[in-house]
């Protein structure tokens, strides 16, 4: 019996399935809609795109970097069960070996990538069906440098977690070197969120913000003008530390500041080194 691509495109958007397993079924079953619905249950293909009202707050956070260029994603999913899933785990590393092999950069041209005989956004439909949840993937940053290293860390041993960070050094030094301290930063940055690499970077409409906030605050304790300023001043400073990652006290190296660790490994390799991007994804969050 011919199959009309009019029936096979009516059976898709009402399952979600691939168009190959549309044909198959509606074969099978002579063109009845119905029964080709059953058929593709059956089989396990269930209804995926039907899933996608459902609201996938699960999930994970994973990365992969090659040759100076990194990706980060956040893969969602219904339930933390499906997360753990090998199924999941696995097509959160087809995503992003696609991301990376194709140097894509943004969600939609991602998802519309050839993916074998489909994209990659009917490869997540595909799974959906398989795990009996709806899978979303949420968000993709990627950094990229030359010369030097993009170094990924994933707050977890298995390779995607809850928390991750994309990090980009400039450098002309010994990639394994630089590695090193990439992972070390890294890790610092998961614990420490800072919001700008450095203070230089934070926006000038929210310095004023914060030192009217402080002025405020100096103001109510009745000192004197000079001492008010110098109060603000070291509140500011103080603010910087907790939002500027080079500001930021070292986690792997109390007392030190992050960027005094930078300028101890410039002396040490001889060359110079500078964070040029980071992003940190966690579970969730903003997008």
């Amino acid at each position: 019996m011919k199959i009309s691509a009019s029936l096979i495109q009516t059976l898709r958007e009402a399952t979600g399935a691939k168009m190959l397993d549309c044909k198959e079924a509606l074969v099978s079953v002579e063109g009845d809609i119905e029964a080709a619905k059953d058929w593709l249950r059956a089989k396990g293909i269930h209804n995926a795109a039907k899933k996608s009202d459902r609201t996938a707050g699960e999930g994970v956070i994973s990365a992969m970097t090659q040759d100076g260029y990194g990706v980060i994603i956040e893969m969602n999913s219904e339930t933390d069960f499906v997360a753990r899933n090998q199924d999941f785990q696995d097509l959160v590393q087809e995503v992003l070996s696609t991301a990376v092999s194709h140097k894509v950069d943004a969600l939609e041209p991602l998802l519309s990538t050839v993916f074998g005989k489909d994209t990659l956004k009917e490869r997540i439909l595909e799974i959906a069906g398989k795990v009996g949840e709806n899978l979303i993937l949420r968000r993709i940053s990627f950094l990229s440098v030359d010369p030097g290293v993009v170094v990924s860390y994933i707050h977890s041993p298995s390779g995607t977690g809850r928390v991750g960070v994309l990090l980009a050094l400039n450098s002309g030094a010994d990639p394994k070197e630089l590695y090193a301290l990439g992972k070390k930063i890294a890790m610092h940055i998961a614990a420490s969120n800072p919001v700008y690499i450095r203070s230089s970077e934070v926006p000038v409409e929210v310095i004023a913000r914060e030192r009217a906030v402080l002025s405020e605050q100096a103001a109510s304790s009745g000192r004197p003008e000079a001492v008010i300023e110098k109060m603000v001043e070291g509140r500011l400073q103080k603010f910087f530390s907790e939002i500027a990652l080079e500001e930021q006290d070292f986690i792997c190296e109390p007392g030190k500041k992050v960027k005094e660790i930078l300028q101890d490994e410039e002396k040490k390799l001889g060359t110079s080194i500078q964070v040029t991007g980071m992003v940190r994804y966690a579970l969730g969050g903003a997008s």
